[in-house]
């Protein structure tokens, strides 16, 4: 089922934790949403998401290596439960690249012929 977009901006926004599992993905946007909406992002970036991935900004294991991949999420969902200073750092992280990656674009499209920002 497609749900709207607000639908899944509120459903993102009551997850403390989101479980990327793309895989070879171009930039892998989902994750991005995700930490946008405040979810603590753990597992994969679909390959196109290590542009922006860090370990400052999720909780990333290698491609296809599930083992690792379970280990980031239940450290992700360790901080997803706690309340202390390294939540607020990670938030911080998040916005910062999520601010980068918006003028990249932003300056990508203005240069587009025919693209209006």
């Amino acid at each position: 089922m497609n749900e709207s977009e607000a639908n899944v901006a509120a459903a993102m926004g009551e997850a403390g934790v989101f479980l990327s599992l793309g895989r070879l993905e171009s930039l892998g946007l989902t994750p991005l949403e995700a930490m946008a909406c405040g979810c603590i992002v753990a597992g994969f970036t679909g390959i196109g998401g290590q542009e922006y991935a860090s370990p400052a900004n999720g909780f990333w294991a290698a491609e296809d290596d599930f083992p690792s991949c379970i280990k980031q999420l239940r450290a992700a969902v360790e901080l997803a439960q706690s309340t202390a200073l390294p939540r607020v750092a990670y938030h911080e992280a998040c916005w910062q690249r999520l601010l980068i990656i918006r003028r990249l674009h932003s300056s990508t499209r203005s240069r587009e012929p025919g693209m209006q920002l």
